[in-house]
């Protein structure tokens, strides 16, 4: 595929607003800040440990610490979001 990335705005819980990267050229996923996630109240619904790979070979993979589900509107449209949770230092 040659299009490209896009970064949308969007609204997590019907107050926080967030950006976020869309990239149609490899698989989906979504990784949220761990601590963000817990001011959030987001509900966790797995906690094992999984190696993450990454968008580009100089940043190396990144670890996520558990999953969280949330709703997120989208373009008018609710939908239910899974969302790996990192550190934000093993973010990149």
């Amino acid at each position: 595929m040659s299009s490209k990335s896009a970064v949308i705005t969007t609204r997590i819980h019907k107050s926080t607003q967030a950006d976020a990267l869309v990239d149609t050229r490899c698989d989906l996923y979504s990784l949220i800040d761990h601590n963000l996630a817990y001011k959030l109240r987001l509900l966790v619904i797995d906690r094992s440990e999984q190696l993450l790979g990454s968008f580009s070979d100089a940043t190396g993979a990144t670890k996520a610490i558990g999953v969280v589900i949330f709703n997120l509107k989208l373009y008018g449209y609710d939908e239910k979001i899974f969302a790996y949770t990192a550190k934000k230092n093993q973010i990149e």
